[in-house]
């Protein structure tokens, strides 16, 4: 069993260094149970609260496959993923997940393959 952080910015970013610190055999694993099933590996490793719970049980399946897609190729190529999640400032705001995709990926003919730059990730609050 995993070790479950809250999340939060900080257990966000304290799951994926420990995810990174895992040897290739490991984390391509992890990467693997990630995209086979999105919403049991977050509830495995995330100490998520009821809201969140239910956030992420609402997700469309869209949503789901592509963030599934995406973090599993950032996992496997140990891509940087920056996450943000600010504290509401009030209530009577809609929530989103956004996603700003800033890889980069270059392969040749003799088949070697380069992926490079960043995934950014937020919860963000859209306020009526």
């Amino acid at each position: 069993m995993p070790i479950q952080q809250p999340f939060t910015e900080d257990g966000v970013n304290n799951k994926l260094t420990a995810i990174y610190a895992l040897d290739d055999a490991a984390l391509a694993a992890e990467a693997a149970l990630l995209k086979a099933d999105f919403i049991a590996w977050m509830e495995a490793n995330f100490t998520l609260t009821t809201e969140q719970d239910t956030y992420l049980s609402a997700m469309s399946a869209t949503t789901i496959a592509y963030l599934s897609d995406r973090l599993s190729f950032c996992f496997l190529h140990r891509i940087t993923i920056n996450f943000s999640k600010p504290v509401p400032t009030s209530s009577g705001y809609v929530k989103w997940t956004e996603t700003k995709d800033k890889t980069k990926t270059r392969s040749n003919a003799s088949g070697a393959f380069d992926v490079s730059g960043s995934f950014e990730l937020a919860i963000i609050y859209e306020y009526n």
